[in-house]
């Protein structure tokens, strides 16, 4: 894969639509990212020394920061028992976050604050703070001062009454617990708490600006959970001491009065010496026994007679009708279930028949008789079975009920005897366990009353906080790190703005898809030495021009410039006008300042050396750019023309060593007659005259811009050069002149991109343009 398609849309700028448009291909892709990154490149040095000499003055201007850390095993829950001493019970995450709620709490905070005294501590109450931290402290400052001034200007300042008292003075006590709780709340905002992984271990870092305190107010923290713990285990012991002590002494009551209740009954009932009695336990048991048989017994009996009444209910009838997948329920018996597996097998033979050779098929008549004599067998066995069970269910009926008078005669016999020893009983087994309650209770005791003397946490210190030696911050990596970070971010944004920004013609292809026009090719920007123009010496050596003659300093034939200006000769030519005379080219810019006049100059000169004689006339008569570049500028020229002051032929100038020849117009004419002459007729006459005695002729138009006098001359040209400044033309501007002016497009021969930087043409090249490949050209150019 070649490409990786962003798909960011924006509008097609194309005048015409054409069959090769570059609107569905992905605007950009790695190649294209990677140009950019090459052309800002300069951008991302730039914005690393922007953050890193800020992350210099962060670390030169940040006060040092000490950390220290400790870390606690937790043991699970206290267990009150004496042999579990020192061991360590499962741990859960709710013991951990137990734990951790614990050493956050306000209680635990207030106990390190006032072992440390860090309500007097100068350097934990107002720690240094950073060149940063006050520059925003200020700003805060400013901001709230701000709006506290405007609030104040707003709101009416409310009066006090003169009869009110003034408020009195804070009670200092007060003060002082307020401080107090105001450093804890600090304290517990400062200090981190965490899980070490899956363990069953917390940890406890504290950050201060001082080794000694950061240590300390670990240790502190440390010191105060153990001591919590302690005291919990302490006053957990302690209460449950006191109630068990409260229980003991209602359980002595208790089973001391059971005692003497058992003595007491023994004697009102004259059961002193008796034995227990099983009170008829084995009698009542077989006939509860018996019984429980005998209902089983008729419950199934029940259930067997109402199955075969159900079936019975259907009738011969419908067991005749009865499908073939459908059977009766009926209980489980080897009779039963062959007569209706025949009855079935008979049905589904009957169906198959049916649906195979039709309902009146001999066949079938002869089954549906096996089926209905096979109906009557089984409604007939069915009937002598429903009998037998309703026999044994009377049967069975009879002997529930003459167990149920046994059990009750026998239950009646027992009763008078039974009551007192039962009762006996009972109060024998109250007092049994009122007593080993008691002495249950009694054990508790002795073990919570050893652990009330002997507190235990089930808690280790595994590693107390140690005084740092090295600071742990300000990181020089991480301040480093994230220069570098925040430089990357910054130089990509600052490049996709500019990139954003950057809206100038650089490539043929934004010419060509961008604007929708014709690309002609690049000129590079020459040497100042390169375009100098050089007046022709007379005669002996002096340095004044020739009146019928000017000398321009010729380029180099093998140059790309005069490589582009040939491919604009050939576009031309390629073209020729319809009633076979000299081309007219017009040669514009868009805006000002773009070498329009020196391309015109340069394209005169290699027209000419191709096809023949050429005429260049300046009509940007408001600058007289052609003019003044070949120091015509205070010399009559088409002005004398076109008054009738003089012949074109007697006005124009050749240039040495050409054939082209120069119609200038005089710098130091009024401005205000050139849109008159540009639409006169006798410019329009000169125009068709000189097309009969030049194989082309060239007019240096003014730019199209906001001036009119370039549209004027549409009409009287046959092709147009349009000129563009590389990386200073705006392709929105071109667009707009070119869609203004449909007269403009139909004759356009194309766009040149002139002052190009061949250079960096490379990087703004799109992935698989001919500019990539430019400099595989060099050669052909030296």
């Amino acid at each position: 894969m070649k490409q990786m398609a962003f798909g960011l849309a924006d509008s097609d700028g194309a005048l015409r639509p054409s069959g090769n448009s570059a609107a569905n291909e992905p605007l950009f892709d790695l190649r294209s990212i990677f140009a950019v990154l090459r052309r800002q490149r300069m951008l991302f040095p730039l914005w690393w020394a922007v953050f890193g000499a800020i992350s210099l003055a962060y670390l030169a201007t940040t006060p040092e920061r000490y950390e220290a850390v400790g870390t606690i095993l937790l043991g699970g829950d206290a267990r009150l028992n004496v042999n579990d001493i020192g061991d360590v019970g499962p741990v859960t995450d709710a013991n951990v976050q137990t734990a951790l709620q614990i050493l956050r709490s306000r209680q635990l905070a207030l106990d390190v604050t006032d072992a440390l005294a860090l309500d007097e501590n100068a350097t934990f109450l107002s720690p240094p703070s950073s060149m940063a931290g006050k520059l925003i402290g200020r700003a805060r400052g400013f901001v709230g001062s701000s709006i506290d001034r405007v609030t104040s200007a707003v709101a009416p300042v409310a009066e006090v009454p003169a009869d009110v008292a003034p408020a009195p003075a804070p009670d200092p006590a007060l003060v002082a617990e307020e401080r107090r709780q105001a450093v804890a709340r600090m304290l517990q905002g400062r200090v981190v708490l965490g899980r070490v992984g899956d363990s069953s271990a917390v940890f406890i870092s504290m950050v201060t600006h001082e080794p000694d305190l950061s240590a300390a107010i670990v240790n502190g923290f440390i010191s105060a959970f153990v001591a919590d713990q302690l005291s919990s285990s302490f006053e957990a012991a302690s209460r449950t001491t006191d109630w068990l002590q409260e229980r003991l002494t209602a359980l002595e009551a208790d089973s001391r009065e059971a005692a003497l209740a058992v003595e007491a009954f023994r004697v009102e009932n004259g059961m002193i010496g008796s034995s227990p009695s099983v009170l008829g336990d084995e009698n009542m048991s077989r006939l509860n026994q018996a019984l429980s048989d005998a209902q089983a017994e008729l419950a199934r009996n029940r259930a067997l007679v109402a199955a075969y009444d159900t079936a019975l209910a259907l009738g011969p009838e419908a067991l005749v009708s009865l499908p073939s997948d459908e059977r009766l329920s009926l209980p489980g018996d080897a009779r039963l279930d062959n007569l209706q597996g025949e009855l079935t097998a008979l049905t589904a033979r009957r169906d198959e028949v049916s649906r195979n050779f039709g309902p009146d098929h001999p066949q079938v008549t002869a089954l549906e008789t096996q089926i209905i004599d096979a109906a009557e067998r089984l409604y007939a066995e069915m009937e002598q079975r429903a009998r037998a069970a309703r026999g044994e269910l009377e049967l069975s009926s009879a002997a529930v009920a003459s167990l149920r008078q046994q059990l009750s005669d026998t239950s009646s016999a027992l009763d008078g005897d039974a009551s007192a020893q039962i009762e006996l009983e009972l109060l024998e087994r109250r007092a049994e366990s009122l007593s080993r309650l008691y002495d249950s209770f009694l054990a508790q005791s002795q073990q919570t009353d050893y652990l009330r003397s002997f507190p235990v946490a089930n808690n280790r210190v595994l590693n107390p906080a140690d005084v740092p030696r090295s600071p742990s911050g300000p990181s020089t990596t991480r301040a480093i790190g994230v220069a570098i970070v925040l430089g990357l971010m910054a130089a990509m944004l600052h490049a996709t703005v500019r990139e954003w920004r950057d809206t100038a013609l650089r490539t043929g292809s934004q010419v060509t898809d961008t604007a929708g026009l014709p690309f002609l090719g690049y000129l590079p920007k020459l040497g100042s030495s390169k375009a100098r123009i050089i007046p022709a010496p007379k005669r002996g050596g002096s340095t004044a021009v020739d009146k019928t003659r000017v000398s321009v300093a010729p380029l180099d034939g093998t140059s790309r410039y005069i490589e582009t200006l040939r491919l604009v000769r050939r576009a031309a030519m390629t073209h020729p006008p319809s009633d076979g005379g000299a081309a007219v080219i017009g040669v514009t810019s868009a805006l000002p300042n773009e070498g329009k006049t020196f391309t015109s100059l340069q394209l005169a000169r290699v027209m000419a050396s191709g096809i023949g004689p050429v005429l260049l006339i300046d009509c940007d008569m408001r600058q007289a750019g052609l003019s003044r570049l070949l120091r015509l500028g205070g010399e009559p020229g088409l002005d004398r023309v076109l008054l009738g002051k003089g012949t074109w032929r007697e006005a124009t100038k050749q240039i040495t060593g050409t054939e082209v020849d120069v119609l200038s117009w005089p710098a130091n004419r009024d401005r205000k007659q050139a849109g008159e002459v540009l639409g006169s007729v006798q410019f329009r006459d000169l125009i068709a005259e000189t097309r009969e005695h030049y194989t082309c002729v060239i007019l240096d138009l003014a730019p199209l811009g906001p001036i009119v006098d370039a549209r004027e001359m549409l009409p009287m040209v046959d092709q147009v050069l349009l000129i563009a400044e590389w990386g200073k033309t705006p392709r929105d501007i071109l667009r707009k002149i070119v869609r203004e002016e449909p007269e403009l497009y139909d004759k356009l021969l194309g766009v040149v991109l002139n002052k190009a930087n061949l250079k960096a043409l490379r990087r703004y090249a799109r992935p698989g343009t001919e500019e990539l490949h430019y400099r595989n050209y060099e050669t052909y150019f030296r």
